[in-house]
């Protein structure tokens, strides 16, 4: 059986893992590392912000009028501390 136009094209578009990245020179190496390194950044960055709101939240939910501002005060040095790398 003769195969189709669909066929055809559907055969020609499907390539290799290992083939699609034959030709990436060192500046392409390059840049995709650093866009993997950056997109791990901001995967790990959301949850770690997360992490610190929260804190942020129990310091005003679980104290006393006198340890507020104690305890609220500890959250901005780690957000402070996180942003700085």
């Amino acid at each position: 059986m003769a195969a189709t136009v669909g066929e055809e094209t559907d055969a020609a578009a499907r390539v290799p893992l290992h083939m699609m990245f034959a030709f990436a020179d060192r500046k392409d190496v390059t840049l995709m590392a650093i866009g993997s390194i950056a997109a791990i950044a901001k995967g790990v960055s959301a949850p770690l912000m997360a992490l610190l709101f929260g804190d942020l939240v129990d310091a005003f939910a679980h104290s006393s009028r006198s340890s507020l501002l104690h305890a609220a005060s500890k959250v901005p040095y780690a957000l402070v501390h996180f942003f700085s790398g």
